[in-house]
Formats: structure tokens, sequence, C-alpha cells
């Protein structure tokens, strides 16, 4: 940001975006290998919004890499899909409506058919998600903390699924439009004094 003036600069609202990641894990990647039954879950917290920054919807960057996907289990077809896992003001996890997954996943569902569809399209692959959240309600920021989540049914038992390079940042919005502001941090409602 630069002030070409001499004076005194105020703002109401300031918004950094690119380095506010409030995804927190120690490599911004991580993977699992889901096992041969049912309900194989792989789960990474993330922290909670935060109410005070409402109205806001997030950014979600992140790569899906994936290897080795068949369907061949005999006890059932192969669904993978996210879990839409949170922990509640109580402290408990719990299906939620999560805005971080229904981001992800509604980004692969208008971009790939489906989850489960884009695993078994090839032997092994990269698929790149840039989306963002809805606006979050009241209920989501009640959440203390949400998981980016997959539950796998009927894997072979070998395959790998993997988020790497995941960025989470926030994003102001006003109705149904994202103000992004890459690299750069900027104000609105200057006054001059």
């Amino acid at each position: 940001m630069s002030v070409y003036k001499t004076g005194i600069t105020t703002s109401n609202h300031y918004y950094e975006n690119n380095g506010v990641n409030i995804y927190t894990g120690q490599t911004n990647s991580f993977s699992y290998t889901p096992a041969a039954g049912t309900n194989k879950c792989m789960e990474e917290l993330i922290p909670a919004p935060d109410s005070s920054y409402e109205p806001i919807r997030y950014r979600v960057e992140l790569d899906i890499v994936y290897s080795g996907f068949t369907n061949d289990n005999p006890d059932g077809s192969l669904n993978i899909h996210s879990n839409h896992t949170g922990t509640n003001s109580a402290g408990t996890m719990t299906w939620s409506n999560n805005p971080f997954d229904e981001a992800w996943e509604g980004y692969v569902n208008a971009n790939a058919t489906n989850l489960t569809s884009l695993v078994l399209s090839q032997e092994s692959g990269t698929f790149h998600v840039d989306t963002y959240t809805r606006v979050l309600n009241s209920t989501d920021v009640s959440y203390k903390s949400y998981r980016l989540s997959v539950r796998c049914d009927y894997s072979n038992g070998t395959a790998t699924f993997a988020f790497n390079n995941v960025k989470i940042t926030p994003s102001y919005a006003t109705g149904d439009k994202v103000q992004v502001r890459e690299n750069s941090v900027t104000a609105n409602d200057f006054i001059e004094i």
C-alpha cells in the first residue's frame, strides 16, 4: 500500500490475503491409504472461522493427488467422498455442513462429475482445486473447528489419496462478490485528516 500525501490515514477495514493461511498442518499436505472396508476416513483439523469477520467466505486451494484406485473390491463398489465433519461448540466431533468440504467437493463435482469418478478416471493423477466457500453463517462460526476430510468405502487397500499444497485464506464477501487481493494489504473507508 502506498500513500503519497503527508498526513494521517485511518481505515475501518483492512483485509490481508496471501499469507493468512488458516490451515496449520506441518507440511500443508497429508495423505492416506484407505483400508478395504467401509467408512475408512482421513480427517485433518483446520481452525474454526472467526465470527468477528462476518460476512466472509474463504478461498480454498489444494491439489488432490490420487493413485491406484480400482473398482474390483468383491464386497462392493468404490465410493469416495468428503466426510463433512467438524467439532461443535461442546467439543464433540460431529457431521456438519462443513463449508470447506462443501467447497472443494463442489468444485470437483462441477468439473469432474464426482470424486469417485475422478480417482477411477486414470491410474494416477493430480486435480487442482481453486474455489470459495459460501458466505459463512452463525451456525458455521459456532463450530470450534472443521476438518478437511474424505470417507472411502470398498477401496482395494493399496490406493492412496492426498491433499497437497493446502491453502485456506479469508476473503471479504459482499453479496455475491468476493474481493480477493493477492500479495497485498489493502484498505477501504480512508479518511484524510
